[in-house]
């Protein structure tokens, strides 16, 4: 069910969210050893840092990607309008749980270990703040095209 990849796009997202500030972390505690300064890994740290701060920019852009591929999928899907309660239903739901997220996602980037990280990410972080708004803007042209469009001949699931 294409409601239900809704999910799939909070969760992917909330994924990337935590990994970036986990893996920034990681890199700049290693950036800030003795050990590396003027060698070869210094380099590779700050390669590392250019990457993963791309990530802020880009991070609109995989959250629309990811909306446009189960945009897709709805299209293609074949089903039968009596459903649409029960998507409803769900989306429901997941708009609840993906409010949770937003708390999880603001425990996470409230903590100490991320207070200099988290202003890096911007984007990240409002996206976070409207990610309900966002799925729900996001959910309703996918039910749209899900269940607005004619019946097809061939079995509906």
């Amino acid at each position: 069910m294409s409601v239900m990849d809704i999910a799939v796009v909070c969760i992917a997202i909330f994924l990337l969210s935590i990994s970036l500030l986990f893996g920034s972390a990681l890199v700049n505690r290693v950036g800030q050893e003795d050990a590396i300064r003027g060698t070869v890994a210094e380099v590779h740290i700050n390669n590392t840092q250019t990457a993963l701060n791309a990530f802020n920019s880009w991070f609109p852009f995989i959250f629309a990607g990811l909306v446009i591929a189960v945009f897709i999928g709805a299209y293609f899907m074949q089903t039968h309008p009596v459903f649409l309660i029960i998507s409803v239903g769900i989306l429901i739901v997941f708009l609840m749980i993906s409010g949770i997220m937003v708390n999880m996602f603001n425990e996470f980037a409230g903590h100490e270990e991320f207070a200099e990280i988290v202003d890096d990410y911007e984007n990240v972080v409002r996206m976070w703040d409207y990610m309900p708004l966002l799925l729900l803007i996001a959910a309703i042209p996918i039910l749209i095209v899900l269940y607005g469009k004619r019946a097809s001949s061939g079995p509906t699931y």
